[in-house]
């Protein structure tokens, strides 16, 4: 399983083992696995040299040892440092110790690597300019250094995280500067930051250098590295790949049938807005459930007019006015998707949350939970008599949810996505580029599928009708309605955001309608059992 450290437990580890190992032994094995990631990233016989930045912290050392790895494996190396480091040592031991080891007539001022970047606009940059002790936005000269690097067509290889990051939140610290990189080699264990919001972008494909084995020339007698007993579930999280994923998905047996994979009731489509229901059903439909319903009055379901021309095995369900909506917990509800919010929909969100069924809350169910005190209390009741829930929202409506700020979300996404479930005893997957799952024990996920194409209206709709039929199919199995969500939500999010990867590959980067989404998902479920790393084969 991929694990995500937080800034706290990556430092509890680090000084553990720095207690364990001689002096200069991470860095060391920090440095190789370096110059490995830019000996695999450079062309081969690249003529430009390899442009080192390094700042003043133990960040730099890594950076500047690197350097001369490099330099001894026939690289050219361009050693560029902040002003500090010209006049001499960093504060930094081992740092310090990497430093001396450099002629300062070497090291170069970092303000004239636009000079060197005139000679090689598409060299190699490796930044070990700020790591994870950073604590200050990055302002000033060195911010429009940054700023300008950005705007060039030089590639970026980070050390540990790109500078200025704060690897808990994924945003720049105190909104600073923040390098962008194509690629980050992150030491000792992954981080939450390089995954979601700004993060995700600003890191690139991220590479893990655990550090535990020796490199070459340390003596082998140094101790086994093992993980120091504990950091809290506060403190590491989950990352969601294909390979994590795999073995939760409800994968079918031969002696399947639709009765074993139960049953999706979709409360919505109300107020001209039929559409919604639609979406998310045909996302149930992807999700495997075995009968898709939609909800609707007695009266309005007198008709034989198909509840959706392009997907007849959408089967509509007439309710009653009062009474219960489903009988116990076979069937899975989703509701909110085009349900409006005026007091019919008030009605209907009240009668969802009353039944003993799992539930999914989406759009104008969640804004109704948001605004009417009753409903609140409700839903953070379910849990206490063994009813699970799962909210979808995005970055306003979970600011709605927690009487806050968008800015404030967008500030922590993993903290605003914990402090949600907490406060609401569900599962939460706070929407957004590396969505966030959460439940309300304080255990939470980062995805890393998606695509911007995933950017449209309704697509929403299609991830809440798939995570409800996920978990359809895992409580129809048997499993705990708490875990059957966690576990749908999960999987759900992975298999949409790689639906989005697959339909940027196949048909474009953007304009792509919400339906394509669930029609997408069979594909990279496919994918999946072909072997492939990321479950979105091209057709």
């Amino acid at each position: 399983m991929s694990q995500l450290f937080s800034i706290a437990a990556i430092r509890a580890i680090e000084a553990a083992w720095l207690a364990a190992l001689p002096p200069g032994t991470l860095m060391r094995r920090a440095a190789a696995a370096v110059a490995d990631a830019v000996i695999a990233q450079r062309a081969r016989a690249e003529p430009a040299p390899v442009i080192v930045l390094a700042g003043p912290g133990n960040n730099g050392g890594d950076a500047l040892l690197a350097g001369q790895i490099l330099q001894s494996r026939g690289v050219p190396v361009v050693p560029m440092v902040v002003p500090e480091l010209l006049d001499g040592p960093p504060a930094a031991s081992d740092a310090a110790r990497v430093w001396a080891q450099w002629s300062t007539t070497r090291l170069r001022p970092l303000a004239g690597i636009f000079e060197v970047l005139g000679r090689y606009p598409e060299a190699l940059l490796v930044d070990g300019l700020f790591g994870i002790g950073l604590a200050r936005p990055i302002r000033g000269p060195l911010a429009e250094l940054i700023d300008g690097i950005n705007a060039t067509r030089a590639r970026v290889l980070a050390i540990d995280v790109p500078s200025g990051l704060d690897a808990d939140r994924g945003v720049a610290v105190g909104d600073g500067a923040l390098l962008r990189a194509e690629s980050t080699v992150t030491m000792i264990g992954d981080k939450p930051g390089l995954h979601t919001a700004s993060g995700r972008a600003a890191a690139g494909r991220v590479i893990v250098a655990a550090l535990r084995e020796p490199v070459a020339g340390e003596p082998s007698a140094l101790p086994a590295l093992t993980f120091p007993a504990g950091p809290d579930t506060g403190d590491r999280g989950t990352l969601l790949t294909a390979q994590t994923i795999q073995p939760l998905i409800p994968w079918r047996d031969d002696d399947a049938h639709k009765g074993r994979q139960g049953d999706v009731l979709v409360v919505g489509g109300r107020l001209g807005m039929a559409g919604a229901a639609r979406l998310a059903a045909r996302g149930a439909i992807a999700g495997g459930a075995g009968r898709v319903l939609i909800a609707g009055s007695r009266r309005s379901s007198e008709t034989d007019t198909p509840i959706d021309p392009g997907r007849p095995e959408i089967m509509r369900r007439a309710v009653a006015a009062s009474g219960p909506l489903v009988a116990g917990r076979a069937t899975v509800l989703v509701a909110g998707c085009g349900l409006g919010r005026d007091a019919g929909a008030r009605r209907w969100t009240a009668r969802v949350l009353a039944t003993d069924a799992i539930v999914v809350l989406d759009a104008d169910a969640l804004n109704l939970v948001a605004s009417v005190p009753a409903l609140r209390r409700v839903l953070a009741a379910r849990r206490a008599r063994g009813c699970a829930t799962v909210l979808t929202p995005h970055p306003l409506e979970a600011a709605r949810l927690l009487d806050g700020s968008v800015a404030t979300i967008a500030a922590d996404r993993v903290a605003a996505a914990r402090t949600l479930a907490r406060l609401t005893a569900s599962v939460v997957v706070l929407k957004g580029a590396g969505s966030i799952i959460a439940n309300a024990d304080g255990e939470y996920a980062v995805n890393d599928s998606g695509h911007p194409v995933l950017a449209t209206g309704g697509s929403g709709d299609v991830l809440a009708g798939l995570i409800g039929a996920l978990a359809a199919s895992l409580v129809a199995a048997g499993d705990v309605p708490e875990y059957a969500a966690a576990r749908a939500a999960c999987v759900g999010v992975w298999l949409h955001g790689a639906a989005g990867q697959w339909l940027s590959r196949c048909v474009g980067p953007f304009g792509v309608p919400a339906g394509a989404i669930a029609d997408a998902v069979p594909r990279v479920l496919a994918g999946l059992l072909n072997g492939a790393t990321d479950g979105a084969q091209p057709a």
